[in-house]
């Protein structure tokens, strides 16, 4: 008999939180900002543009916010994706260079002289880098980092 009361009980306790659940009231949805909001009078006046108002050059940035139109929703996300690409392109390339730095370091008692030494000793070419970025290297303390291509030395 006590599966029965626990059923009865559970099935008690769950018509209570549909019951109570039913009575909630929708939440309105904030209010529209823009032309969209104003009345039919005033509609028809924000779609026709002043005369004496002049109008911003067709090379303006734009007022773009990613994340907040569903007209650049398609290039937000090819942008957002290729910058994560070329995060992990940077990320995974400096890890490897500095691992086979370390076992080099590790086998030979030394730093190689050239990331091209390196690159012989692991048998594989360096790993490539997005654009305007570069492999740095210091052969005396073995340190591997990432520069700025286009920060190179400019008078």
């Amino acid at each position: 008999m006590k599966p029965t009361r626990m059923l009865v009980a559970a099935l008690a306790a769950a018509g209570l939180v549909l019951l109570c659940a039913c009575g909630k009231k929708e939440e309105a949805p904030p209010p529209v900002r823009g032309a969209e909001a104003a009345p039919p009078q005033q509609k028809a006046e924000a779609r026709q543009p002043d005369a004496a108002e002049p109008r911003p050059a067709a090379s303006a940035a734009p007022d773009h916010v990613p994340g907040q139109s569903l007209i650049h929703a398609p290039t937000d996300y090819i942008r957002i994706n290729v910058q994560a690409l070329d995060k992990a392109k940077k990320v995974v390339g400096l890890t490897q260079l500095q691992q086979a730095e370390q076992v080099f370091f590790v086998e030979k008692g030394r730093h190689p002289a050239s990331l091209d030494e390196l690159a012989k000793y692991r048998g594989a070419p360096l790993p490539v880098l997005p654009n305007y970025y570069r492999y740095d290297y210091d052969p005396q303390t073995g340190k591997i980092d990432l520069a700025d291509a286009r920060a190179e030395d400019t008078p």
